[in-house]
């Protein structure tokens, strides 16, 4: 689950990216299994997410891209539940996703120098993190 904290101390947990308010972000938290995944001082962020269906079936999420935009490069974390991997990586910004630009990007309260990290622990809750 994705819980996203704003500069003026507002936590938005479960909500559509699309339908988050226009604040500055603070951070990110996203909780899968016993992992957090923490993005904190970036410009800016965005969080993707891909579906497919079948013929005549529902769409299912396969995959969900987090992304931090920082002095023209891009932290990103892909999440694929089909294979159950977690890969990080850094992009140039505007390749985020297969190579294109994406849009959907929020304003970050931006550090001098960002903070990622992924928490692994079999007790781990969104609120271990600031």
């Amino acid at each position: 689950m994705l819980a996203v904290k704003f500069t003026n101390g507002e936590v938005i947990q479960g909500q559509p990216w699309n339908s988050l308010p226009n604040y500055r972000i603070s951070n990110l938290k996203y909780k899968l299994g016993n992992k957090i995944i923490y993005f904190s001082g970036f410009e800016s962020y965005n969080h993707l997410v891909e579906k497919m269906a079948s013929i005549g079936g529902t769409p299912k999420t396969t995959k969900i891209f987090l992304c931090g935009r920082f002095k023209g490069k891009t932290q990103i974390v892909k999440i694929d539940f089909t294979t159950s991997k977690v890969e990080t990586y850094i992009s140039e910004e505007g390749n985020e996703y297969n190579g294109q630009i994406t849009a959907g990007w929020k304003s970050g309260d931006k550090k001098s120098e960002p903070e990622f990290k992924i928490i692994e622990s079999s007790i781990c809750k969104p609120s271990d993190l600031p």
